[in-house]
């Protein structure tokens, strides 16, 4: 069976994306009809194409420490110097790599895996989750797997299932459930047998020939808005390095209007008001990702996703999730609750605060699941603290339930006396949180929300 555990959304024609971006450069109009278009299409482009520019830069910053199509494994369970991407998880290890399939497929084994959640995730170029291959979709039994771009035409070797990417370049993610510093030697044993072997000798080729992109170390990169007008070329540079999927041709339309596509150097254009429209966009285009209307609130303050793992045409969310949470994995396999200071009642700082699990309330997640609470700075990193804790949850040694069955958590930015084994530590200043539900039940972000948090004492 093929591990796919969701296709993409149903497309919406036309993309709301369109309409808000004119929205957004008609109610900060020019005197020039130019202008105002060459926002309209710049400020599409820059929420369109920002996961894109988001992926393939972390591809190049992946190619200095590890190959393409060579998986790459952490040893460690993330820390506050973990800055690849935002939001790490201190639940699993990783294992990744850019898959580059231009060429050929690639061969991806997975070893039967009992009692532990293990998974990876396949996404394309543009952040969108397209597989999943783990224990929640393939069971323990494990499987090979053949990962073939989106042109390659030819002949597999026996035995092994296809998986077919949307674009040539593929973010492997793999993630492999840890139980404590204590199970690290059992985790490093399982992602031993994780491989991945380039299928160079299978028959076959892409039609057409998808053109070389390797991968270039890139250790560091501007923000994307501080690129400049230099970001519309790098736009439309990895557009035609990995094309988008047909049902995206009414925003591309609107994009190549203005001088923004595959084959284009945007920035080389002379026309001032095409150029005024351009920097107009790029002040635009942040706006209406942080503006982005994708989180379902509970009714204790916590937050999360409408959209998350696979988008369809809803570029501003899936935009919105590149920047605060990349790689965020699919509703099947794991949900994210979020909430901040700024939205936890004020409380921040030196003040206690208290997550009150109730009885039979505690997070709904199925057999071989599991659930924690991260602690976040504002920038999404994690927090140094004296006892090295950054999350806590049901596997955290040594933590105490009440007698029937409860369970309070104690955020604080200093030790809470009498309840150190429940102590997530937290900074002096502003924080976030995200309460984690790996393999949860069905439908858990709409059916349960977490507790409120309320001062101690």
């Amino acid at each position: 069976m093929l591990p796919v555990t969701t296709g993409p959304l149903t497309p919406v024609e036309p993309p709301a994306l369109l309409s808000a971006a004119a929205h957004a450069c008609r109610s900060d109009p020019t005197t020039n009809p130019d202008a105002d278009e060459a926002c309209v299409g710049a400020a599409i482009a820059y929420v369109w194409g920002f996961p894109l520019v988001t992926m393939l830069r972390l591809r190049n910053r992946l190619a200095c420490v590890t190959a393409t199509n060579q998986l790459l494994h952490a040893r460690e369970l993330a820390t506050p110097s973990s800055r690849t991407v935002v939001a790490p998880n201190n639940d699993t290890l990783y294992s990744t790599t850019f898959l580059d399939l231009r060429a050929h497929p690639v061969e991806l084994d997975f070893p039967p895996v009992h009692g532990r959640y293990a998974n990876f995730q396949l996404m394309d170029a543009y952040t969108n989750t397209f597989a999943d291959v783990g224990t929640l979709t393939t069971g323990a039994r494990g499987g090979r797997y053949a990962i073939v771009g989106p042109t390659w035409k030819g002949r597999l070797p026996t035995g092994l299932t296809p998986i077919v990417a949307p674009t040539p370049d593929v973010w492997l993610l793999g993630r492999t459930e840890v139980r404590g510093q204590a199970d690290l030697t059992s985790v490093h044993a399982l992602q031993d047998r994780y491989r991945l072997t380039p299928l160079t000798s299978a028959p076959g080729r892409s039609d057409p020939e998808a053109p070389a992109f390797p991968a270039t170390c890139a250790p560091t990169a501007p923000p994307v808005v501080a690129t400049g007008l230099a970001l519309f070329d790098e736009i439309s540079r990895d557009m035609a390095a990995d094309p988008p999927p047909a049902v995206d041709a009414t925003t591309i339309a609107a994009m190549a209007a203005v001088g923004i596509g595959p084959g284009r150097r945007p920035s080389a254009t002379t026309d001032p008001q095409v150029r005024a429209g351009y920097q107009r966009a790029l002040r635009l285009g942040p706006q209406l990702i942080s503006g982005a209307d994708n989180q379902t609130a509970t009714s204790t303050g916590w937050h999360y996703g409408k959209v998350v793992g696979t988008y369809g045409t809803d570029f501003v969310a899936r935009a919105a999730v590149a920047q605060s949470g990349l790689g965020a994995n699919l509703p099947t396999q794991a949900v994210y609750f979020n909430i901040s200071t700024s939205t936890a009642n004020g409380v921040a700082g030196p003040t206690t605060w208290v997550l009150h699990f109730a009885p039979r309330q505690l997070p709904p997640i199925t057999a071989g699941g599991f659930w924690s609470v991260t602690m976040y700075d504002p920038r999404r990193f994690l927090v140094p603290n004296p006892i090295d804790r950054y999350s806590i949850g049901d596997r955290t040694p040594g933590v105490v339930y009440g007698k029937d069955g409860s369970l309070d958590i104690y955020v604080a930015a200093t030790a809470p006396a009498g309840h150190e084994s429940n102590w997530l530590p937290a900074p002096e200043g502003q924080y976030s949180l995200s309460l984690r539900l790996y393999a949860p039940e069905a439908g858990a972000e709409s059916a349960w929300e977490p507790p409120a948090g309320r001062p101690s004492g």
